[in-house]
């Protein structure tokens, strides 16, 4: 049903991405998204993608955003800046569908025939 799928991306954050980055202001209250999804969702996330690398940066007087690297070096940014967790969210999981069809290296080649079964459905 439509709840299986809206929770079947966060999945996939291994598969689809090879690197996401947070960047995120420790004290700016347009971090405060970011902060409070770092602290309510990352755990979810980490245990569901549990090889994956977070990387989440804190810094003073930076925009908040998310960086994600898919294959062959490509990185897409997005600002994440006075954006809710729930905002924050729906960005990671327009991150992580872009990555559905992008072109894979070997870094990701065991993880390729997986796409097939997710795209079937």
């Amino acid at each position: 049903g439509p709840r299986l799928q809206a929770m079947s991306w966060r999945g996939l954050i291994s598969r689809n991405l090879r690197e996401l980055r947070i960047l995120l202001c420790e004290t700016g209250a347009g971090s405060q998204g970011g902060r409070d999804f770092v602290m309510k969702e990352y755990m979810d996330l980490k245990v569901l993608n549990p090889t994956f690398d977070f990387l989440i940066r804190e810094g003073t007087d930076i925009e908040a955003k998310m960086i994600a690297r898919y294959d062959w070096g490509v990185e897409e940014e997005v600002s994440i800046e006075n954006h809710s967790v729930g905002e924050v969210m729906k960005k990671l999981e327009s991150l992580v569908v872009k990555g559905q069809n992008m072109p894979r290296s070997e870094e990701s080649r065991d993880c390729v025939h997986l796409n097939d079964i997710v795209a079937a459905k």
